[in-house]
């Protein structure tokens, strides 16, 4: 307890967070049991007013949370109109200071319906206001309003969650009368907001494309319009951080702000430091109080003063005392990566660096233990190490330090002396071109950079805590008794992490088979995770017109997060938008090994496109018919459609879908595709078992699939329906009046998010994912 004795800003810092955490993940009960039981142990190792203090800021980060869910829940929260539609609203435009380069604004309700709203706001596509606004104005318009997508598939994001912390409880839609009601003037956020504007219309005009959008990203955090290969080069290099505004920047910063100073001959220290926290302050405001910009710059603040009044601040204490106003303005900041990596790899680098700096040189001691800090949340949140990073950082850092000095004198000058615009862009142009190569070359590396799983969160926690306290094991202590009992401390630490790496990566849990029913919209998309290992996917979802598709959005986020690298066997039951797109695009991105398509099908851009990627890729196509039988393991395949006899012109492509029985021991389910009612007959009147367990109903539940003489000789006890959110009128209620007519308990995509099926092949549970 001795690092926390003369530091108790640390120990009130990890009260405020435990408060925050327990209220957010439990409920008020286990706060109090959680408080009660910390008291009891801390009594005997904190001193009574300290413990005081602690339990004061724990319980104020309960409270913190409470109110945040209060404000959601209130009677006067806006979430309470969410599904309904023509709403009169009446509210101030606010924009967000972290963002205003993309398409999304946001609306202040006052009153909607004539009914007070106080908590809230309401997220705008200013694409389809029928007016351009500005933050401060006051309209008035009907809206309908819904609640923000919330988690549906296994590793995607939920921008519920994500909109909910940044107090966004409803997305707006516009249907008519859109009425000017005057301004709100008086609120210095507008003011920020103008003025950043300007900020970006002078580096739009003095900078040339597309090196204005990045210098855009370096300076003020706006990355909407970062071109697509400049961030994917500064991601595989592992610098994808100096995109992020960070204390790196605030050092910069710093630094060239201490050089005007000099240049200004500014002799007052006073004065001098006065000017310099002024605009650090202000440059945690123009980027929109994002908690590494806010840490970093009261910090050096902090830096600052200290040498003024001739006192050495404890590093440590500091940044607790960042944290702690930081979370009191904003306690769901917790909970973003951007305030968790901050914090955990400065504290790593203050922990660690002591110790690398004696093997290695202080440059690169520094980059160890920046990406050893950042190791275990970039795997978590998105899923991807960069090892090279470690060795692009040492030349990366510098010359981007380079390229934001040279871009504030550039705009400095340029703004005074107009003729200097073209030579400095030329050196800039330079400047980002050698950054540009030196990423390509080392993103290109086979080891620089590679996929993972996400790893469970305890193991993220358990890695944490041994990094930092095994710091303090290694740290030299004078007294032989002392370092007996660090050396058997870290004996018991050494035991203790391979006992748990032993467990976590050698125990492996019973074969079972995993059916994943993705939630993709109007489409199909199953994922079958075979107990011997292997990954079957059956349809990729897509949409026509979609700039990023299903397969991009919804499949490759959640193959890394489980770490797989290549689909085994991808079936396209038969080429229409909604089942074949996704698939393309993992074709194109060489993530699947072998195709499987019906022998018959329409001859189309989707099937010709797949013919071409699976060529350039070298990937097999398999072309399958009616009595056509797989084996993977005890898992059994029986396709069971398309006939090749008297099949069906290629404008009945749904009649032409491949139709898979799947066996284990056991369990059974039936794949339909998009059959509908013509092809339920052939099989009806075939001698097939089409007796299943779990039927994946076809073409979404229309009306003209799903009969009811098809739904009794399958005899289902569940039943799938994939759907999207008001397509076509899917699923009919005629479908769903058969389905509980016969007990068949249905699960629907659009409701339930992703359906996920584990079995032995004995039995089964089901789960939706949604929540």
């Amino acid at each position: 307890m001795n690092f926390f004795k003369y530091r108790p800003m640390i120990l009130v810092s990890i009260f405020l967070i435990a408060g925050i955490v327990l209220s957010y993940f439990g409920n008020l009960i286990l706060v109090l049991i959680t408080a009660i039981f910390i008291f009891l142990i801390s009594c005997k190792f904190i001193n009574q007013k300290i413990l005081v203090i602690v339990f004061l800021f724990y319980f104020i980060g309960c409270s913190l949370i409470f109110f945040e869910e209060y404000k959601f829940n209130s009677s006067f929260s806006v979430s309470n109109w969410n599904g309904k539609e023509n709403l009169e609203v009446t509210g101030v435009i606010v924009e967000n200071l972290q963002n205003l380069r993309g398409n999304k604004i946001y609306f202040k309700p006052l009153l909607i319906n004539n009914s007070k709203v106080k908590y809230g706001k309401i997220e705008l596509d200013k694409r389809y206001l029928p007016v351009e606004v500005e933050a401060g104005e006051i309209y008035s318009g009907k809206f309908s309003l819904r609640g923000p997508m919330g988690h549906m598939n296994p590793g995607d994001f939920s921008y519920k969650k994500f909109m909910r912390k940044k107090g966004i409880f409803s997305k707006g839609y516009f249907e008519s009368e859109f009425s000017y009601r005057g301004r709100n003037n008086f609120k210095i956020k507008y003011l920020l907001v103008n003025m950043k504007k300007k900020m970006m219309f002078i580096i739009d005009n003095k900078i040339y494309a597309p090196y204005n959008n990045i210098v855009m990203a370096l300076l003020l955090g706006e990355r909407h319009n970062l071109p697509e290969n400049w961030e994917e080069k500064f991601t595989l290099s592992g610098t994808n951080h100096l995109l992020a505004i960070s204390g790196l920047h605030i050092g910069f910063i710093l630094v060239i702000l201490l050089q005007l100073t000099r240049i200004l001959n500014l002799s007052n220290i006073k004065l001098k430091n006065s000017l310099i926290s002024i605009i650090l302050i202000f440059y945690i405001f123009i980027t929109g109080f994002r908690a590494s910009v806010f840490r970093a710059a009261i910090l050096a603040i902090f830096y600052l003063w200290a040498n003024f009044f001739n006192r050495e601040a404890d590093i440590f204490n500091i940044i607790a005392i960042t944290a702690i106003i930081n979370l009191l303005i904003k306690p769901y900041s917790l909970f973003e990566v951007g305030f968790q990596l901050s914090y955990i790899v400065l504290i790593t680098i203050m922990l660690w660096l002591p110790y690398f700096k004696k093997i290695f040189p202080e440059v690169l001691s520094v980059s160890i233990s920046a990406q050893l800090g950042s190791f275990a949340i970039t795997s978590y949140y998105f899923n991807l190490i960069s090892p090279i990073g470690i060795v692009t950082n040492l030349w990366a850092i510098p010359l981007t330090g380079l390229i934001i000095i040279a871009s504030i004198f550039s705009l400095i000058l340029t703004v005074i002396f107009p003729l200097f615009t073209s030579f400095l862009n030329l050196f800039l142009k330079i400047l980002f071109s050698l950054l540009y190569k030196g990423m390509e070359y080392t993103s290109e590396f086979s080891l620089g950079s590679f996929e993972m799983a996400t790893p469970d969160l305890w193991l993220v926690i358990f890695f944490y805590f041994v990094l930092f306290f095994s710091s303090f094991l290694f740290k030299k202590r004078s007294i032989k008794i002392l370092q007996r009992k660090n050396s058997l401390k870290r004996k018991v630490l050494i035991i203790s992490i391979i006992l748990i790496l032993i467990i976590n990566f050698v125990y492996k849990p019973a074969a079972k088979l995993e059916i994943v029913f993705f939630y993709i919209g109007q489409g199909d998309s199953i994922l079958l995770n075979l107990p011997n290992g292997e990954k079957i996917l059956v349809d990729g979802g897509g949409k026509a017109g979609m700039k990023s598709n299903y397969g991009k959005v919804v499949l490759e986020p959640y193959l890394k997060h489980k770490g797989i690298k290549k689909i085994d066997l991808a079936i396209i039951t038969h080429f229409d938008t909604d089942h074949a797109l996704g698939i393309n695009y993992l074709l194109k991105e060489n993530r699947v090994k072998s195709v499987l398509i019906p022998q018959l099908h329409a001859d189309n851009y989707l099937s010709k496109n797949a013919y071409k990627l699976a060529d350039e890729k070298n990937i097999k196509i398999h072309r399958v018919k009616r009595g056509d039988f797989i084996q993977k393991g005890k898992v059994h395949f029986s396709v069971i459609h398309p006939y090749l006899k008297n099949h069906y012109s290629n404008s009945s492509k749904n009649n032409n879908s491949i139709v898979i029985r799947l066996k284990y021991y056991n369990f059974t389910l039936l794949l339909t595709g998009d059959l509908e009612e013509e092809g339920e007959l052939r099989l009806i009147n075939s001698e097939d078992n089409l007796k299943s367990a779990i039927i994946k109903i076809g073409h979404h539940g229309s009306k003209g699939s799903s009969s009811l003489r098809f739904l009794k000789k399958v005899n289902a006890n569940e039943a799938i329906i994939s759907v999207g959110e008001n397509n076509y009128g899917h699923p009919s209620g005629e479908v769903l009046d058969r389905l509980n007519k016969l007990g068949i308990r249905n699960w629907i995509t659009q409701k339930n998010g992703a359906i996920i099926i584990n079995t032995d092949g004995y039995s089964y549970n089901i789960k939706s994912i949604k929540r």
